[in-house]
């Protein structure tokens, strides 16, 4: 055991206590090359991805990043918004506003359409039924999918109802 723990594993006091940050909104300087293959140079884009070992607190930091689970102690704050200091109400409509999430198993609704499916988050919004409609098809024509809205998931493939959640 490192010498850094107790003959229990635990970290000393003051070690627990320091606060822990991931600053998202500051990318490494590696990570900030254009790939210029496939972007319009023009788009600024971002990407973080957190690897470490199973179990290590992956889907936590997540939840916790994109304000499903609030954390235990500490700050969290996500593009200078301080997520412990909202309401479930104000979370929810910055999670609507400034969050994207794609799970790893795509929870489509078996009884809704693609086109459904993807309208079914934008109830959150004020926008009018017209409008959710349209967003729906325009996010599945970004996709490819335009000629797929009709039909429900269990008639699409793993690839389309991928797609169909990343709409």
């Amino acid at each position: 055991m490192p010498s850094s723990h107790d003959r229990h594993g635990n970290q000393p006091e003051e070690r627990r206590r320091q606060p822990h940050r991931l600053l998202v909104n500051q990318p490494p300087h590696h990570l900030n090359k254009p790939n210029h293959r496939n972007r319009n140079p023009h788009q600024q884009r971002h990407q973080e991805a957190p690897v470490s070992p199973s179990g290590s607190g992956r889907t936590t930091l997540l939840n916790i990043v994109g304000g499903i689970d609030s954390a235990n102690d500490g700050e969290v704050t996500v593009a200078e918004q301080d997520l412990n200091r909202m309401s479930s109400r104000e979370l929810a409509r910055w999670r609507s506003s400034n969050i994207g999430f794609v799970f790893q198993f795509y929870n489509l609704l078996p009884v809704l359409n693609a086109r459904r499916n993807v309208e079914l988050p934008l109830l959150l919004t004020k926008l009018s039924g017209k409008q959710r409609r349209k967003n729906a098809e325009t996010a599945l024509a970004i996709v490819g999918l335009e000629d797929r809205a009709k039909h429900k998931p269990g008639e699409l493939s793993g690839g389309q109802q991928q797609r169909v959640a990343i709409a």
